[in-house]
């Protein structure tokens, strides 16, 4: 039988391969764990970012029902009268100047006040119909999704 004889270059190559086969599959790993371990921590920092959003919508959710609660006890808001406006719907807008818009609407939602301006003509509140019906069936303040405000030109929601 004759011996296989290799030359020195295939050696160093078999030598290359030993070392570097076992060294590829280590960088893969540590790559794959490296990997793992950023999507376990972007995972986490989008449920700290959903959470801190949520927390944020509540509180704002509650704080809308408490000034609406309050706004609507005022006798001037009450009164429903379109020439004597109650003025705290402009002074709740600047001092929340989150808020768009107030407006008050009669039981038939006609438009009857406005924080914005005063107006002459009617405002059709398109939502309003539909958002009294969910307001019935859940027997609490709901809240429309975004429309086009008719007075500000912004994007609104409607709560009431």
């Amino acid at each position: 039988m004759s011996k296989l004889r290799l030359s020195i270059v295939t050696k160093l190559a078999l030598l290359v391969l030993a070392v570097g086969l076992p060294l590829s599959g280590i960088l893969a790993w540590s790559i794959q764990g490296q990997f793992r371990s950023e999507r376990t921590a972007a995972e986490q920092y989008a449920v700290s970012i959903t959470t801190a959003m949520a927390t944020r919508a509540e509180v704002t959710v509650d704080q809308t029902r408490s000034v609406l609660r309050e706004i609507v006890k005022r006798p001037a808001v009450q009164a429903m009268d379109r020439l004597h406006c109650d003025p705290i719907l402009r002074d709740l807008r600047q001092l929340i100047p989150q808020y768009a818009n107030i407006n008050t609407f009669n039981l038939q939602w006609e438009f009857v006040c406005s924080a914005v301006r005063p107006i002459s003509g009617g405002i059709i509140c398109s939502a309003c119909l539909e958002l009294s019906e969910k307001m019935k069936a859940a027997d609490g303040m709901v809240m429309s999704t975004p429309v086009r405000g008719q007075l500000t030109g912004r994007l609104v929601v409607i709560a009431h």
